[in-house]
């Protein structure tokens, strides 16, 4: 039998969450407003790149351009709180406007108003596992799907899948080398 103590501990618990994440949303809702008002976007992409995996973050990059293209955009704007990222994305399209560091609160708090509802259509989540909900992952490996197919079709809604051009990084930085041979 559960007790009533136990009952309002958990009911307080289940409070705190709620606020926690409402607190982050509106966080995430002024972080947006702030990008926006940074860069006066019209037809500006702005691409969140989470880094929890190199692999798809390379993807994100490199199919850039194919996601310009498709949906009418002018340019893209990369948010990160991965600094290889941040210092690559030039080498990977021409149509960049900026590329801004996030705090991994930051990062955080436009997750979690992406999980609440589609705020704004030039906003795109680069990842096949966040916001919390998407399961790209559980397809990788099924009947021959690579994860840059799921990451292509997927979340950048390239259809039909095309490989991209990987391009060519004559730098000597080691972590951009790295991450572009890494692949």
């Amino acid at each position: 039998m559960v007790e009533k103590h136990d009952c309002m501990k958990y009911l307080r618990w289940i409070r705190h969450s709620l606020l926690k994440r409402i607190s982050l949303c509106y966080y995430g809702w002024w972080q947006w407003r702030r990008i926006c008002k940074i860069e006066g976007m019209g037809r500006t992409a702005v691409i969140l790149v989470t880094g929890e995996d190199r692999e798809v973050s390379f993807f994100a990059l490199t199919h850039l351009d194919q996601l310009l293209e498709k949906r009418a955009f002018d340019d893209a704007v990369i948010i990160s709180a991965d600094q290889v990222v941040l210092k690559s994305a030039p080498y990977f399209s021409n149509k960049l406007r900026a590329v801004h560091k996030l705090s991994p609160k930051q990062v955080d708090s436009l997750l979690q108003l992406a999980c609440l509802y589609q705020f704004d259509d030039r906003f795109i989540c680069a990842s096949i596992e966040q916001p919390t909900g998407r399961n790209g992952g559980r397809l990788v490996g099924k009947k021959g799907i690579t994860k840059e197919e799921v990451f292509s079709v997927g979340v950048y809604g390239l259809y039909p899948f095309e490989p991209a051009n990987i391009p060519v990084y004559d730098g000597d930085d080691l972590e951009i080398l790295a991450f572009m041979r890494g692949m």
